[in-house]
C-alpha cells in the first residue's frame, strides 16, 4: 500500500465538514511554505544572474585590457627593433673611428719620431 491509498482510506472515513475546516485551518501555511520553496529558486537564480553578469563584465574588461597589453608589446617590438638598427649604426661608427684615432696615432709617433730624429 502506498502512501495515497492510505490518506484516501483515511478520507473516506471522516465527514467532509472536518476535511473542510482541517484544510481551511492549515492552507495559509502550507500555502506560504509552498510560495517559499518556488520563490527560493527564483532568488538563486536571480543572484546567478547577477554573478554571471558580473564574470561577463570581468571577462569584458580583461580582453580590453589584454588588447591594450597586445598593442604595449607591439609598440615594445617595433622600439626594440629601431634600438637594434641604431646600435649597429653606432657600433659601425665606433669602429670607424677607433680606425681613424688609430690611423692619428701612428701618425703621430712617425712625426714624433721624425721631430726627435731631426735634432
Amino acid at each position: 500500500m502506498g502512501l495515497t491509498s492510505i490518506l484516501a482510506t483515511t478520507l473516506k472515513n471522516l465527514p467532509w465538514r472536518t476535511i473542510a475546516f482541517a484544510a481551511l485551518e492549515r492552507a495559509p501555511e502550507l500555502f506560504q511554505k509552498a510560495a517559499d520553496r518556488l520563490q527560493k529558486p527564483a532568488v538563486q537564480q536571480e543572484s546567478e544572474c547577477a554573478a554571471e553578469a558580473e564574470l561577463q563584465a570581468r571577462v569584458t574588461r580583461l580582453e580590453g585590457l589584454l588588447l591594450e597589453q597586445e598593442t604595449l608589446i607591439r609598440e615594445q617590438a617595433a622600439k626594440c627593433s629601431q634600438l637594434e638598427e641604431s646600435c649597429t649604426l653606432l657600433e659601425s661608427r665606433l669602429t670607424r673611428y677607433k680606425i681613424v684615432s688609430g690611423i692619428l696615432c701612428a701618425a703621430a709617433f712617425i712625426l714624433l719620431v721624425l721631430l726627435l730624429k731631426q735634432r
